[in-house]
């Protein structure tokens, strides 16, 4: 593996890239520019060296870009045939392994304290997932149906917290209401199942 360090001027964006552009202010955008500064520039960006090309990190390039980063180092590849440059952008987008799903929720329990599992990246579909193998997952079904009280007040408050298989999220109250109709409009729960689930998760803090 061939390590190079390139202006970010000299680095040519994919025009074939598949992948939408994160928008600059949205949670996305934002989860990778707190992780950048957080623990730094830890993945480099794949670059075909005969094309000067990226290959792979175009979301991460935008970011630097916009935090004033002039130089990145990355990993080079030569690539002559365009077709086989574009089947490996799509496999290193595409090809991602599957969590093992006691073991995450192990991790972000023991994280918890420090860091929400929303700001590194989970959306409302991993959420759902979560609620539907909460049993797999070890949740106390019996504790979830005691955070059923004081369901009003916590939701007036400026932040709610959610359970799920022992992960704690912190939801802004504002974000609160987009993520139940995210996760019922994506086909996830009916708006009925979704008030049942969370409502056994809110906890008073």
């Amino acid at each position: 593996m061939t390590f190079r360090t390139l202006k970010v001027s000299e680095i040519e964006e994919a025009f074939y890239n598949p992948r939408k552009v994160m928008k600059k202010g949205s949670k996305k955008y934002d989860n990778l520019k707190n992780s950048l500064e957080d623990f730094g520039y830890v993945e480099p960006l794949v670059v075909n060296e005969v094309n000067n090309r990226l290959i792979s990190g175009h979301q991460r390039l935008n970011v630097l870009r916009d935090m004033g980063q002039e130089e990145v180092e990355v990993s080079i590849v030569h690539i002559e045939e365009e077709a086989r440059e574009k089947a490996l952008n799509i496999l290193l987008n595409k090809v991602k392994g599957k969590w093992d799903k006691t073991k995450l929720a192990d991790v972000l329990k023991s994280i918890g304290d420090e860091y929400n599992a929303l700001d590194l990246g989970f959306e409302e579909g991993d959420i759902a997932e979560f609620l539907k193998n909460d049993d797999d997952l070890g949740v106390d079904g019996a504790k979830a149906d005691e955070m059923d009280s004081g369901i009003k007040l916590r939701k007036d408050a400026a932040a709610v917290v959610v359970a799920i298989a022992g992960v704690r999220f912190n939801i802004p109250a504002p974000e609160f209401a987009e993520l139940e109709k995210g996760l019922i409009e994506q086909g996830f729960f009916s708006e009925k199942e979704m008030s049942e689930e969370l409502k056994k998760r809110f906890i008073a803090e």
